[in-house]
């Protein structure tokens, strides 16, 4: 059965590279393009096996978690990356890999507008929304039992909302904390959101909706 995993990527794919995470983006944009820089990512772990103590150890925090939960060259991997460069460029090193070691599997890496942490409002108003909304445009589309939601990697501020999504969807989801070697399965909730329970009481609420108020005070 194919499965998709939606996976939210950060910047674990570049500790080889030798660089300092709060240089990584100083050292992507010196380079002739983002997607030269994540092939020069890529090198650094291209011929490492995704096995044993390579996962925990020499690989990125997604793909360290991605082959514990045991993709196929069938899958679909989505790799949701922040708006920055350096982000965007460890996801496309991430798409990179996953292709060469399951050489007929889909991975996309894809830039989320408004994911960044330099300003917080736009991380809370377009940020999380559209990550939000990336992963429903996948649910609206897929099984959501054929779907399982990753948010090993990237912004820990996502991982309650992806959780949360997840049990509100009924999708299952899987993840490596710190450094775990584990994987952790969060299976949905079994509670059921019926809209036809409210539908009953529709004229009601429309009627309190035009006719009640609550005071600024």
């Amino acid at each position: 059965m194919i499965k998709t995993v939606i996976c939210s990527v950060g910047t674990s794919a570049a500790k080889a590279l030798g660089v300092h995470p709060k240089k990584l983006m100083d050292w992507v944009q010196q380079q002739k393009s983002v997607e030269d820089a994540a092939e020069q990512v890529f090198s650094t772990f291209r011929e490492i096996v995704p096995e044993g103590e390579n996962l925990k150890n020499k690989l990125s925090a997604e793909i360290h978690s991605l082959f514990r939960i045991g993709i196929t060259n069938q899958d679909r991997v989505i790799l949701l990356s922040s708006n920055t460069d350096d982000g965007y460029c460890c996801a496309l090193a991430v798409e990179k890999y996953l292709k060469y070691h399951r050489n007929s599997i889909y991975a996309k890496a894809e830039r989320i507008t408004g994911l960044q942490v330099v300003d917080a409002e736009t991380f809370k108003r377009e940020g999380v929304v559209n990550f939000v909304k990336r992963i429903l445009q996948e649910v609206d589309s897929y099984d959501p039992s054929n779907i399982i939601l990753n948010p090993t990697g990237g912004y820990k501020a996502l991982v309650p909302y992806t959780v949360l999504l997840g049990m509100l969807k009924g999708i299952k989801c899987d993840y490596i904390f710190e450094q775990s070697t584990t994987l952790l399965e969060l299976p949905p909730l079994p509670v059921e959101f019926k809209r036809s329970q409210f539908d009953i009481y529709k004229d009601l609420f429309e009627k309190i909706e035009r006719e009640t108020e609550i005071s600024q005070a």
